[in-house]
């Protein structure tokens, strides 16, 4: 057991390595670089080759607006004292 560390570590650090070529790939074609990490380091030097075929990304899509609460106020209504009386005296 004491012999499989090397491996393990030599392996842990080529997966490192091949997310990290990976996420160069995709910030180079304008893709997400958490995809690209994420394909390299799951699936080593296909997930490069992988990440290297999808197409490149022209445009960037825009980020939803956060609607505001100003947006969403009630109108406010506009009544004179007579209307307002005359509604709470039920008359």
């Amino acid at each position: 057991m004491e012999y499989a560390l090397p491996y393990i570590l030599a392996y842990d650090l080529a997966r490192c390595v091949s997310g990290c070529i990976a996420l160069w790939v995709a910030t180079q074609k304008k893709r997400p670089p958490l995809e690209g990490w994420l394909v390299g380091f799951f699936l080593g030097l296909l997930g490069v080759l992988i990440e290297a075929c999808l197409p490149t990304r022209t445009k960037v899509k825009p980020r939803k607006r956060i609607p505001t609460v100003e947006r969403y106020k009630e109108p406010e209504y506009d009544a004179g004292e007579s209307e307002a009386a005359d509604w709470i005296t039920g008359g």
